[in-house]
């Protein structure tokens, strides 16, 4: 609090005094009692201040009680029944608490109020070969252990509460300590003041509202009714799956297996498996959360490692094996602007980069967080282009459109908000994905009919910015229609965050549009006039395109130039959505530059970019930890090697590292594509009947044939198909796809598939509405009981 006093006050105080220290509204008192019988500790336990009081209590006590070395170094054989005594007459005037030495179960009061908290230090072993002969005489390992284990005891019978972290802290380490051997260095004293204002600070107020990000020194945050049905319902299903595929397998039919995405059942069974997971990691104490280290060492280490990666799996589509028989085809013979292939690749590559700037935690770093806010934008780019590509070439509307995407972005975020009590907006991806999708679509749907009239198409889509800009800027528009959401489905949204994100790529989605319909002007897929761009841009390609690939040179270094002018992220934040879509447009621009560029991509990207969505939203809780505050761990290392072992902790960190990372990618993939399945089971009402195995998806021949197809067929989130040989369907358009081998599943339009589609979703609607009022009732009964 004000190291300088505390400096100043602990040198003017007589050795072995008591001390007092006052700090704003925070009082420390210092008590010299080391063998716990003194009248002034004896007279604080008698005021009966230790009680649990009210919320609204401005001061509530927290005492470290500690003691053991004096008893062994003054008291001689009778130091074990003084030290018992000592415990013993702290501990008689204190309520029994109910939570245990490691701070699992709560207090029965913990959930009223801010109660008043008595923790004890442990006695701490000395380090024998730097004490002098008279104290190594006393300070035994057996002595020092016979008192602990009374501490033990006293847990149990009394239910006090003991620090254990603080002997951890100290145990083997010599520079721990000072010259003497028993009393501790300074900075280890303030890691130690750390550990009690946690148990102090982190336990009880911090089991409110996410982020549940107080790593250190917690308890499990209780499960609410809501977690508890959807956490019962999964594990129903996923035993069901497990069954199910027991069952089939019995009976020599076609099994489904966790590797292998065959079904409905497995699909859900995936992903429910997923979620408990995300539950287990990031809810409960199982998994250790580690604190992130902020270093551009680290985040420039693996950024390198990665592209790297990228740069020895560039692969041209058409390159086969001797095994493939694959004819001479269209992906041969060049690839068209922004491809599917290379739309994936910048996805993935994107997202490996996003991925490294969480887990090293570079939002503090100015330019990393501007690079990163650009890379946002870029996924919202594709989203303008891709969308308006297939409304424009397929004139598809329908209801089963709005609803595959719409379910395939926004299923896995909505049952994670559920289960582990955060905003929908918490993943703001989905969000933001969803919005600008529904802004496409009524852009080009609303008198859609003129859309062949190119000046018609533009002034939509000016008149669609204002419109989204008033919509953004009205108070109480988007705050109604997410309250009726909280009320009937109780989906929680921080609309002034969502209002944030959305505003800071406002126009970005904009220029992806425009994109999409001068390509398709200069392609022939929509006519245009005489003066129209397209126009004279055919009449010179030649020069037009030599002028674009310099002007684009030039945009990308001016754009690393000027934001390095920006003093903060505030100011940068002001001006991003303005300035961000030109580099991305020029990026766009030099990576179709020529043929080859076209042709060739990288396969390690391109195979992230294909779920990238899922990388996305699973990162929060199965590789970062705590809401994105820390990292998930299994323990592995201590993070803290003993001097001479430190090859085994930087070791046990990289083991700890690629099995967490290992995980949460597979994870990533096989929800990928279970939300696929279950995607086309809601809106067609039918599932796919074959899938891929991870473990031949994942060979190293794989990704050196750069995604090469092994599969007559792959099929994206809408349900269009990709054949072999690189002839895309209607689907190119969609940003988020998965690329799965299994049969193509046509889109019914019928009125009848309209109308079945109509019935399950305004059935699960129901459902949650009946779920929502279920919960209320019962919190309510609850309540009334208590």
């Amino acid at each position: 609090m004000d190291r300088k006093r505390a400096t100043e006050l602990s040198l003017s105080a007589a050795k072995h005094s008591d001390l007092h220290f006052e700090q704003g509204s925070v009082e420390i008192e210092f008590l010299w009692d080391p063998f716990l019988n003194s009248t002034t500790l004896k007279n604080i336990l008698d005021r009966d201040q230790l009680a649990a009081e009210p919320l609204n209590s401005s001061k509530p006590t927290t005492m470290l009680v500690g003691g053991g070395l004096w008893h062994l170094k003054d008291l001689g054989a009778t130091f074990l029944d003084e030290f018992e005594r000592g415990i013993s007459s702290v501990s008689a005037t204190l309520p029994r608490n109910a939570r245990d030495l490691n701070g699992i179960i709560l207090p029965p009061n913990a959930r009223e109020g801010i109660r008043n908290l008595v923790l004890f230090a442990p006695v701490a072993p000395p380090i024998h070969s730097q004490l002098d002969p008279m104290r190594a005489a006393r300070f035994t390992s057996e002595n020092i252990q016979a008192m602990n284990n009374y501490l033990r005891d006293a847990v149990i019978r009394d239910g006090i509460e003991v620090l254990w972290s603080y002997s951890l802290m100290t145990w083997q380490q010599p520079s721990a300590y000072e010259e003497d051997g028993y009393h501790i260095v300074e900075n280890v004293a303030d890691k130690q003041a750390d550990i009690f204002l946690n148990v102090r600070c982190n336990s009880e107020p911090s089991l409110e509202h996410y982020p549940f990000d107080k790593t250190c020194c917690n308890v499990q945050p209780p499960i609410n009714l809501e977690q508890q049905v959807l956490i019962f319902v999964a594990t129903l299903t996923i035993l069901y799956a497990f069954y199910s595929a027991s069952k089939r397998k019995m009976l020599n039919q076609p099994a489904t297996t966790l590797l292998a995405v065959n079904g409905i059942t497995a699909a859900v069974g995936i992903i429910a498996m997923a979620v408990v997971y995300c539950f287990v990691a990031d809810r409960t104490l199982i998994f250790d959360k580690v604190q992130k280290v902020s270093s551009q060492r680290t985040f420039l280490q693996m950024i390198t490692i990665v592209m790297l990666g990228g740069v020895l799996t560039v692969r041209k589509p058409g390159d086969t094996s001797a095994e493939t028989s694959a004819k001479p085809t269209r992906a041969t013979l060049g690839q068209k602007f922004l491809s599917r292939d290379q739309t994936d690749e910048w996805k993935g590559w994107m997202q490996f980069v996003i991925l490294i700037y969480h887990y090293t935690g570079m939002s503090n770093v100015l330019w990393v967080y501007q690079i990163i806010r650009l890379l946002v934008a870029s996924y919202l780019f594709m989203t303008g282009y891709g969308h308006t590509i297939y409304f424009l070439k397929t004139n598809n509307f329908s209801l089963q459109r709005i609803v595959s995407v719409l379910v395939r972005l926004n299923l896995l975020s909505c049952l994670l908000a559920y289960v582990m009590r955060t905003d929908y907006n918490f993943y703001y991806f989905p969000a933001l994905s969803s919005f600008w999708f529904l802004v496409v679509y009524l852009t080009i749907r609303v008198h859609h009919q003129p859309n062949v009239v190119p000046r018609v198409l533009v002034l939509k889509v000016f008149v669609s910015v204002i419109v989204v800009q008033l919509l953004l800027h009205t108070p109480g528009v988007l705050e109604f229609v997410f309250e009726l959401l909280q009320k009937t489905c109780k989906v929680n949204v921080d609309v002034h965050e969502l209002r944030f994100r959305l505003s800071l790529d406002a126009y970005v989605v904009y220029i992806g549009m425009f994109t999409a319909i001068l390509h398709l002007q200069i392609t022939g897929g929509l006519p245009c006039s005489t003066t129209c761009l397209a126009t004279q841009i055919k009449k010179i390609p030649t020069a037009a395109h030599v002028s674009a690939i310099c002007a684009s040179g030039v945009i990308v270094p001016t754009y690393l130039v000027l934001i390095q002018k920006f003093p903060d992220k505030y100011a940068y934040n002001w001006w991003h959505p303005m300035i961000s879509p030109m580099p991305i447009a020029a990026f766009a621009i030099l990576r179709n530059a020529t043929q080859p560029l076209r042709d060739f991509h990288s396969g390690l990207f391109a195979w992230l970019g294909r779920f990238s969505l899922e990388t996305f939203i699973l990162q929060y809780h199965i590789w970062l930890a705590a809401d994105t505050k820390g990292l998930l761990s299994l323990g592995l290392s201590s993070r803290d090697a003993v001097v001479g072992t430190e090859w085994i902790d930087k070791l046990g960190l990289l083991c700890d590292f690629t099995l967490v990372t290992a995980f949460f990618l597979w994870v990533s993939w096989a929800v990928s594509h279970a939300t696929n399945v279950v995607t086309s089971f809601i809106v067609n009402g039918q599932q796919p009947t074959k899938a891929p195995n991870l473990l031949d998806t994942v060979r190293w021949r794989w990704l050196a044939r750069s995604g090469a197809r092994q599969s007559e067929v792959s099929i994206s989130a809408t349900g269009h198909a990709r054949n072999s040989s690189g002839q895309r369907g209607n689907a190119r358009g969609e940003q988020e796809n998965i690329n799965i081998s299994t049969p193509p599943i046509e889109v019914d339009n019928s009125t009848a598939t309209t109308s079945r589609l109509v019935l399950r979703m305004v059935s699960i609607l129901l459902l949650m509405c009946i779920g929502n009022w279920v919960s209320v009732f019962a919190t309510t009964y609850a309540s009334d009981l208590n």
